[in-house]
């Protein structure tokens, strides 16, 4: 019987770099993994700027560029302490750096 790789995982929470500066627009981080989710693409950072949904707050929207790909960030959603930034078109594999910049 075969058995079928795990996807990869983040390996822990992601940082969030609006309790260090709640003014920042923008930061760098590492794409850790581009998962799909219930037909849309989540990317997975170690770090990130953009606010997730919850509580009655929305979610904040904005752009990631890596490798030369601009995704537009349309959703944020945190689960088990890992926020995914979410886009219906986007791809791309390996980690990758990145510049996350947050709409207003």
């Amino acid at each position: 019987m075969a058995t079928e790789a795990a996807p990869a995982r983040p390996s822990g929470p992601t940082r969030l770099v609006y309790f260090d500066d709640m003014w920042a627009l923008s930061s760098s981080a590492t794409v850790l993994a581009v998962q799909e989710e219930g037909g849309r693409v989540a990317v997975v950072l170690d770090a990130t700027v953009f606010y997730p949904q919850g509580g009655g707050q929305p979610a904040d929207t904005g752009a990631i560029s890596a490798a030369g790909t601009r995704f537009l960030v349309e959703d944020v959603r945190a689960k088990d302490g890992v926020v995914r930034t979410q886009d219906p078109s986007f791809s791309f594999s390996g980690r990758r750096a990145a510049n996350l910049f947050k709409r207003l």
